[in-house]
């Protein structure tokens, strides 16, 4: 994995209790859900991805086409030991690696959105260029949010002055609640296509996810 630049971090250590079963690794095109987003993400032009899961996790739904040598140095597997007491935990576990790649921004994904876009990782990468293009700006901005229908969702940026911030999550916490409480602050860039926002939790979740599944990206 190569250091500094924006780190992805892609939480992947949920307890799938709602769906019953381990739902990343259900069958989702011609890989699994786990691996969808996934390999939008490897092929995207972020060079280095954590991958958050939990310790008992047997990651059979890592792609064998990501150990390929054009993908195998893009992403680094870590797992997660207190990911049973909330996902905080998972997120403050890839903080802690990002932050040892000297990571000067993360950018968090969740493993069960699987329609996250190339398109979309554009132009959050774009935004935190601009940001960090005016040095005057950066001190401002903590985070550049995805958003649908005026809601915060994941994909989001953090800046790497608001870690401190994030390691006080606790519980099932998410790094949402910093911003809607106002500790955080930043940009917020609106998307159109609620299917890119869709998370599976659920079995009608994961059907509804496969009758949309088409061409990725």
């Amino acid at each position: 994995m190569r250091e500094g630049g924006v780190v992805g971090i892609y939480l992947a250590a949920g307890k799938s209790s709602r769906m019953g079963t381990h739902k990343l690794s259900l069958p989702f095109g011609n890989i699994s859900l786990g691996s969808f987003a996934l390999q939008t993400i490897l092929s995207s032009p972020l060079k280095s991805t954590i991958i958050v899961t939990k310790t008992e996790d047997k990651l059979n739904w890592i792609s064998p086409s990501f150990l390929s040598e054009e993908l195998a140095f893009k992403w680094k597997i870590i797992s997660s030991p207190n990911s049973n007491l909330g996902q905080s935990e998972s997120l403050k576990a890839g903080l802690t690696q990002a932050s040892f790649l000297n990571a000067q921004a993360v950018i968090i994904f969740l493993a069960d959105q699987p329609f996250v876009s190339s398109i979309m990782i554009q132009k959050l990468f774009c935004e935190y260029k601009e940001i960090i293009s005016v040095k005057v700006l950066e001190k401002k901005t903590d985070f550049i949010a995805a958003s649908i229908n005026g809601i915060i969702k994941p994909p989001i940026i953090f800046l790497s002055h608001s870690f401190p911030k994030l390691f006080t999550l606790t519980g099932d916490q998410g790094a949402r609640s910093l911003i809607n409480n106002g500790q955080l602050k930043g940009k917020i860039i609106s998307f159109n296509d609620e299917k890119l926002f869709l998370d599976v939790d659920t079995e009608h979740d994961y059907n509804f996810a496969l009758s949309n599944l088409t061409v990725k990206n």
